[in-house]
């Protein structure tokens, strides 16, 4: 790739569109960010590596047929959070581990400007972080 950089790359399990397109593919997520022409003209004359996310999801909270799945403690109690069962799903834990990547200050190239991720909807009792006063906090369960 000649005009970008690979910022992340996330594998996803077979299962996570099973349920909807009928097939086990094993997906991957390639996230990318356009060179600028500076950077461009950087990489002619001398390319170098670069940071990049790398990250292998193994829940994303339904099982192959589409029926969610849920947390276990290592009894095999369903994990519950304010009383609600929790789903297995990593995908919110990667997002917040990218995030705090990108915002690290050590990824070369430093990303563009960062917002704030979006927050989690009010009724997501699996979300695993949340934005206060600008910083990201990881919640325990």
């Amino acid at each position: 790739m000649k005009h970008a950089y690979v910022v992340a790359s996330i594998s996803l399990p077979g299962e996570t569109f099973q349920a909807q397109s009928h097939t086990s593919v094993h997906t991957g997520v390639l996230v990318l960010r356009k060179m600028t022409e500076a950077e461009l003209q950087e990489e002619e004359k001398a390319p170098h590596n670069h940071s990049i996310y790398m990250a292998e999801v193994d829940a994303v909270g339904d099982d192959n047929r589409g029926r969610t799945v849920y947390a276990r403690t290592p009894d095999g109690k369903r994990q519950k959070f304010a009383g609600k069962p929790q789903v297995d799903n990593e995908l919110p834990s990667v997002l917040a581990d990218f995030w705090r990547f990108q915002t690290s200050g050590r990824v070369d190239p430093p990303p563009p400007a960062l917002e704030a991720p979006i927050e989690p909807a009010e009724n997501d009792s699996n979300a695993s972080f949340l934005q206060e006063e600008g910083s990201l906090v990881e919640r325990n369960f």
